[in-house]
């Protein structure tokens, strides 16, 4: 993942330079998501979110589909820890992508 500070891949508009407090209900997975987590790992992240009430914020595009959705681009198991320690809101950082470039 490109760092907020080192120019973006082609192709790529340049994301917003703040952090967004969205609500979980608004954050839709994207379907095609290759990344899988072991379940002992999956704990781990929750603790790790619980105990200290820190993680990276998660990368989302504006969803192509559901009207004021976002569409979770890096971060799928970072949302599901979110939803299953009960948080309301999730920080995230606003990619402008089409579905090509959502895929890289």
């Amino acid at each position: 993942m490109a760092h907020l500070t080192e120019p973006m891949q082609a192709g790529f508009t340049k994301p917003s330079q703040r952090i967004l407090s969205i609500e979980v209900g608004r954050l839709h997975a994207h379907p095609a998501n290759p990344n899988r987590l072991s379940e002992a790992r999956f704990r781990k992240l929750l603790r790790s979110i619980e105990r200290t009430g820190q993680y990276e914020p998660l990368v989302v595009r504006r969803h192509p589909t559901k009207r004021g959705g976002y569409q979770v681009l890096n971060g799928h198991h970072r949302l599901r820890a979110l939803r299953q320690l009960g948080h309301a809101r999730a920080d995230c950082v606003v990619f402008c992508a089409d579905d090509a470039q959502a895929l890289v």
